[in-house]
């Protein structure tokens, strides 16, 4: 994976941010672009990057949105030209008893948790498919424990 760029969303905290820096240390990619909420979060990570030696550009969006996730991997594309890895990591959940989990609650979740990594690797794809030397590109999606280990609520 010599020279490659990875896009990881969710990069600021946690396992995130610990992909990130694994990636940026094992001197297998020129590129990280780090993602979070807000811009500050996302600097901090890719400042820890460039410390490593290498590149890193942070990238705000809220990939809940849309729009977001578009201007994500278009600037990606802008920055580095290509996209080898996107690393779908953002997630979030809400520590709310079932019973008063309301439909705006829920509906945040989903579109963080399926619909934001939907739309970022639909676009990512696009521009793998457009990549030569070497072709294409590889999508990672990290999910919960809580499939496995249950939340009280």
């Amino acid at each position: 994976m010599k020279d490659k760029i990875a896009v990881i969303t969710g990069s600021s905290k946690g396992i995130g941010r610990a992909i990130a820096l694994a990636f940026a240390k094992s001197k297998n990619y020129s590129g990280i672009v780090t993602n979070a909420r807000y811009q500050n979060e996302a600097e901090a990570v890719s400042d820890e990057i460039r410390n490593t030696g290498c590149n890193s550009v942070a990238i705000q969006a809220d990939v809940s949105k849309e729009e977001d996730c578009v201007r994500l991997i278009r600037e990606s594309v802008e920055r580095f030209d290509r996209i080898d890895v996107l690393v779908n990591n953002a997630g979030i959940q809400e520590d709310i008893p079932f019973t008063e989990t309301t439909l705006l609650e829920w509906s945040k979740v989903i579109a963080v948790d399926l619909t934001g990594p939907f739309i970022c690797s639909r676009e990512a794809v696009k521009q793998m498919l457009k990549q030569s030397n070497p072709n294409g590109g590889n999508i990672i999606k990290i999910s919960s424990v809580h499939q496995v280990i249950p939340k009280p609520h």
